[in-house]
């Protein structure tokens, strides 16, 4: 069996064995798709790199792939108007993480904090630009400003426009994550911490919270429960 995430920026493939998933990140659909060779479950927020991984897939497969939408059976939520607009890797992350309480921190493009009680009800969350998405704004907002990419993910005060621009975005969005997870922490004292995306590991490692454990399939890990029977 396959798993695949396909983000805004990002897309992965998880492949399954014996209950083991091992993640590969790709930089297209059509590169992800010769990655895969058996029924597969999909997750999307673009419908147009979803429509290019159906595409590339061999008709053998595009026929077994299932497309996850809508609400997992599995879960319950907190208000109907949360059905309106969440994205999937915000619904399979929640999923892999029930019942909680949990709080998973996704950070990938966007950061997510979201929240799940003890008996495994989504409660919702938080949405805010990653590093990546931070640095872009920051130079489409001034014209003077280099656009780049996250760097080192450091503090160090920068000794040019474009160190200070990497230091000064990771430290408002390293400040903001920590700010959004003690706000979900007064709603779910006694939950545990999850985190999972492309830069959790070095939100782990600088972040004021104790005790918060990386998941980096923890996505796939959801995709595959709800795609389960």
């Amino acid at each position: 069996m396959f798993t695949v995430d396909i983000g805004n920026s990002s897309l992965t493939v998880g492949s399954w064995l014996d209950g083991q998933v091992s993640v590969s990140r790709f930089r297209s659909p059509a590169e992800a798709a010769r990655a895969i060779h058996g029924p597969v479950a999909i997750i999307s927020v673009s419908a147009d790199r979803l429509a290019e991984l159906l595409a590339a897939l061999p008709a053998e497969w595009r026929r077994e792939a299932t497309v996850l939408g809508g609400i997992p059976e599995a879960m319950e939520l907190a208000d109907p108007r949360l059905a309106e607009s969440t994205g999937q890797d915000r619904l399979a992350a929640a999923l892999a993480a029930s019942p909680g309480p949990a709080i998973v921190i996704d950070a990938g493009t966007a950061l997510t904090v979201d929240l799940v009680d003890g008996q495994g009800v989504f409660l919702g969350g938080f949405i805010a630009p990653g590093p990546q998405a931070a640095l872009e704004g920051l130079s489409r907002a001034g014209s003077a400003l280099p656009s780049l990419e996250p760097g080192s993910c450091g503090l160090s005060p920068g000794l040019d426009t474009r160190s200070a621009m990497q230091a000064g975005v990771w430290g408002m969005v390293l400040g903001g994550s920590d700010l959004l997870v003690g706000a979900a922490r007064q709603v779910l004292p006694e939950a545990r911490l999850v985190a999972t995306g492309g830069w959790a590991r070095a939100w782990v490692a600088q972040t004021t919270h104790a005790a918060v454990s990386l998941d980096e399939r923890l996505v796939h890990r959801g995709i595959a429960l709800w795609a389960r029977p």
